[in-house]
């Protein structure tokens, strides 16, 4: 890939994310009563595994409209909720307040492959659906793995290339000789037309994402599973909608394998001792 490539996808796509209507698709495609019991189950899971301690700081990378950072906040937890969009910090700052959770959510703009954070600055940080979407995924890996303290936890989740659904969608695109495909060692991405712009997105090769975060010290301690499927977003029927949240929950609580779900949660943990 080269630098010139790389600066200028980095710019279409910070143009595009920058316009609220975007997000404003994706939570009306991912956010529904049904679909809100499972995140709220995956949070719990990841916590669990994780265990922090009350009180503690979560900083929370690619905040979006804020809705992770409030299932943080509802857990007594402290959020540093950032995101590169000032729409979408707007979007963010009135859901906390709309919450009344705004005295435990702190909203500011960074960028991902730049932070402005000191190197080791958080023992706990969350990065859910955002390296997707970002063209210099490896400078972000750095980054992000740069901030986390010694024995500190960062917690990502992507969208996993592997799973059969993944691999049946990338099969009908190729078959229907779908524009805007890539392979990369990273994943496959897709470049999509939308109404803000060109948007990139990336399914994820869960193994490179975990070779890449071990390189910069970060070691994997869980590899947990999410959901079969995110057709959802797709059938105008909702009964055929709720028909796969069904599934989603059966599989979620019942099977459960990683490889096989469309999304893989993985928790990294910084070798060494806490020093906060």
């Amino acid at each position: 890939m080269s630098g010139d490539y790389v600066v200028d996808a980095t710019t279409v796509q910070q143009s595009t994310l920058a316009d609220e209507h975007v997000h404003e698709l994706w939570e009306s495609g991912f956010r529904s009563p049904r679909n809100e019991l499972f995140y709220e189950l995956a949070f719990e899971h990841m916590l669990e595994k994780v265990k922090p301690p009350p009180g503690s700081v979560f900083l929370e990378v690619g905040c979006g409209p804020g809705f992770h950072a409030m299932r943080l906040a509802r857990r007594g937890y402290k959020v540093k909720a950032v995101d590169f969009s000032d729409a979408v910090l707007d979007m963010a700052r009135e859901n906390a307040r709309a919450a009344g959770l705004e005295h435990l959510i702190d909203v500011g703009r960074e960028d991902l492959v730049d932070l402005s954070y000191d190197d080791h600055t958080f023992d706990y940080a969350l990065c859910w659906g955002v390296l997707m979407h970002v063209p210099e995924v490896e400078r972000a890996i750095e980054e992000l793995s740069r901030i986390i303290a010694p024995g500190g936890h960062l917690i990502v989740h992507e969208g996993n290339v592997h799973s059969p659904e993944a691999i049946a969608i990338l099969a009908a695109k190729r078959m229907t000789r779908c524009p805007g495909l890539r392979r990369t060692p990273a994943g496959v991405e897709h470049w999509k037309e939308t109404t803000a712009g060109p948007l990139l997105t990336r399914r994820a090769s869960i193994p490179w994402l975990i070779a890449a975060f071990e390189r910069q010290g970060l070691l994997l301690r869980s590899r947990l599973p999410t959901q079969l499927t995110e057709l959802y977003v797709k059938p105008r029927w909702e009964w055929m909608k709720n028909r796969m949240y069904t599934l989603n929950d059966y599989w979620y609580r019942r099977v459960g394998i990683s490889r096989l779900a469309v999304g893989n949660t993985l928790l990294f943990q910084r070798a060494g001792s806490p020093v906060h």
